[in-house]
């Protein structure tokens, strides 16, 4: 009864609106500035070094079918810093529905002064999704809505930013689905059909300096939805000691908070984790969710290791 209750109450979300809101939008990661890769394509090679990072996500724990995702990105810079380049494999499930995709990105990268960069990012992605409709099950089996054959919707899709950062301060703005891709179903009587809206991302922080051995890093997302012209702000506050241990809070307006680690046991290995505790109702039928992430650097620039000061920004 509770797998078919929890499959039911999934269903209703793939075909009512899900996947314009969630699915193949952006990964929903609230340890976003882990890798801002994530966010904001402009982001790519916005560091001395190679990065190769894997991530895992786990929403409403405790509740079968719940949504999942992850991914596998790598970047870096090439041409003395001028050019970014990244690669992002992801994948997204919930319940019955999955999504998986590659999304190569390239950024333009403009020096403003000898710290500071202005970047200019787009992404093109392939993108597979999957919906299992044999797993859909209703009271009403002849409810014309629902697919009842497994099906698979290929699309290509863009995403495009801008990204600013020096040594005390990073921000920028970018935009998702450019390319508003459709996903179309084929129902009982009729096609079910998705279309994804664009997605636009703002984020700017600042690293403040409290003494020779711990930083605080506030920072602010603002997202908006095109279609349903949903809104959403997160404030983050993340403090560092010695570049090594990093604890923060965040606060979503969709009700969550946020609770954030991380951890570099050297400059090249970091480690990061995030818990998310909603307020709103949906806390009595989950315990949460869990969000880890690991990262690998290839230092280009030997600068960094004597100064690391910097690493995380």
């Amino acid at each position: 009864m509770k797998k078919y209750l929890a499959y039911s109450i999934l269903a209703v979300l793939i075909l009512g609106g899900y996947s314009e809101s969630k699915a193949q939008q952006s990964l929903r990661h609230s340890n976003y500035l882990f890798n801002k890769l994530i966010l904001n394509p402009g982001a790519a090679g916005s560091n001395d070094y190679i990065e190769i990072m894997a991530g895992y996500r786990k929403d409403w724990a405790g509740f079968e079918g719940s949504p999942r995702s992850s991914f596998l990105s790598v970047d870096g810079s090439v041409l003395q810093k001028r050019i970014g380049l990244g690669l992002q494999v992801i994948n997204e499930k919930l319940g019955a529905y999955e999504s998986t995709g590659a999304v190569g990105t390239a950024a333009a990268r403009v020096r403003l002064a000898s710290e500071s960069y202005l970047s200019f990012g787009i992404s093109g992605g392939y993108f597979v999704n999957s919906l299992r409709g044999t797993e859909l099950k209703f009271e009403d089996d002849n409810e014309i809505a629902i697919p009842t054959q497994d099906e698979q919707v290929r699309v290509f899709d863009m995403r495009a930013g801008v990204y600013y950062k020096d040594k005390r301060n990073f921000g920028g703005v970018s935009v998702f689905n450019v390319l508003e891709p459709v996903l179309n179903y084929t129902g009982n009587q009729r096609n079910v059909v998705s279309e994804l809206s664009r997605h636009y991302y703002f984020l700017a922080g600042r690293i403040f300096r409290v003494n020779s051995d711990v930083d605080l890093i506030p920072s602010v997302m603002y997202k908006y939805s095109e279609k349903s012209q949903n809104e959403q702000v997160d404030f983050n506050l993340r403090a560092m000691y010695q570049n090594r241990i990093g604890l923060g809070l965040s606060y979503s307006s969709n009700s969550d908070v946020i609770l954030l680690a991380e951890f570099f046991p050297t400059e090249f290995l970091r480690f990061g984790y995030a818990f998310n505790y909603a307020t709103s109702d949906l806390r009595t039928n989950s315990s949460g969710s869990h969000e880890i992430m690991v990262a690998y650097r290839i230092i280009q620039n030997k600068r960094l290791t004597e100064n690391p000061r910097y690493l995380y920004n």
